[in-house]
């Protein structure tokens, strides 16, 4: 299953380059030709399968639920196991959420509910009351007042390019700005791996029971994560956030966070230098000439960054 188009207002398929995040989410309901089997979602980022929590079985079918990130895509597979307690049914301040979604896409679900080692749990992201109808026919009533709280890792970022590729080795940076916005044509024309460190500071109470999700905004064109040492997956396309839960601490955290560009920004520069000084060799002719500023790319990480702080509830 998949999520076609990523921008709000575009429609079609024709190539348009835009530097800008995507914003194009989708909250839909599938229907499967399947009944009286478990459906899991296998996520294409993480390698991640999960046992989906909240479905329904009407006329041999199975409808399931998803929300889907711009040009976002999941693999849905059925297991062959007996069918066990899930939930049917949502409503949100008594408007049909599930099925019949009544409300508005955000930029992220209303609520995600999910099993761990057997125990139930939602994450709600947008407050309100959730009433959950259970396939036994029991029905359960979730209280979120407030949104998760959002920590801005904002300041002095530490930026370190590679200077094989005609980076500078080193730089503190107050602000996130692509990298074609800098004065210096060392970072202006850099194409290659950077990587941003910065180090945060969470209280007991802000890792206590919470899912904490980083979300790095703008990216172009990838990046990966390592937090306190852990190494975490690479993302290639938008919403670039990564669930942190699992290693971060009280006190200090480490970050770090590895972007890789494309390759026009490089040649461009290059068609400025001598042939001899060049780092690369192309018989692309079009980043040659006046006209060759026109196709610099966006690149590099450019936020804002933020940690998500999400209140998990145990479900009965």
């Amino acid at each position: 299953m998949s999520n076609r188009f990523g921008t709000k207002g575009i429609n079609d398929f024709e190539y348009r380059y835009q530097g800008t995040l995507p914003d194009r989410y989708e909250q839909v309901e599938c229907a499967f030709r399947v009944s009286g089997k478990i459906p899991q979602l296998w996520n294409p980022k993480t390698g991640e399968t999960t046992e989906i929590l909240t479905y329904r079985e009407e006329n041999g079918q199975t409808i399931v639920p998803f929300f889907f990130e711009p040009e976002g895509s999941v693999f849905v597979i059925f297991k062959k196991a007996p069918t066990e307690r899930h939930i049917i049914a949502i409503q949100k301040d008594k408007k049909n959420f599930f099925p019949g979604n009544q409300f508005e896409t955000k930029e992220t679900p209303y609520i995600s509910a999910f099993r761990n080692e057997g125990k139930n749990s939602v994450s709600v992201f947008v407050p309100g009351e959730y009433s959950l109808t259970w396939s036994d026919g029991k029905q359960e009533v979730i209280h979120a007042e407030k949104a998760p709280e959002v920590k801005n890792l904002s300041g002095k970022w530490s930026l370190h390019f590679d200077p094989k590729w005609g980076g500078p080795d080193h730089l503190e940076t107050d602000e996130l700005k692509s990298w074609t916005k800098f004065d210096d044509p060392q970072i202006k024309y850099y194409s290659g791996t950077a990587t941003y460190a910065k180090s945060f500071n969470l209280t007991a109470n802000e890792i206590k029971g919470l899912e904490l999700i980083l979300d790095l905004g703008n990216v172009q064109e990838m990046a990966s994560v390592k937090i306190n040492g852990h190494q975490m997956q690479v993302i290639w396309s938008a919403p670039f956030r990564f669930d942190l839960t699992p290693f971060v601490k009280a006190g200090n955290n480490e970050l770090e966070v590895e972007v890789v560009n494309m390759w026009p920004n490089r040649l461009i520069g290059d068609a400025k230098l001598p042939e001899n000084q060049r780092l690369t060799k192309t018989n692309i002719n079009k980043f040659n000439g006046p006209d060759g500023e026109t196709y610099l790319r966006e690149s590099g990480l450019l936020g804002p960054v933020k940690i998500m702080l999400i209140e998990q509830k145990r479900l009965r």
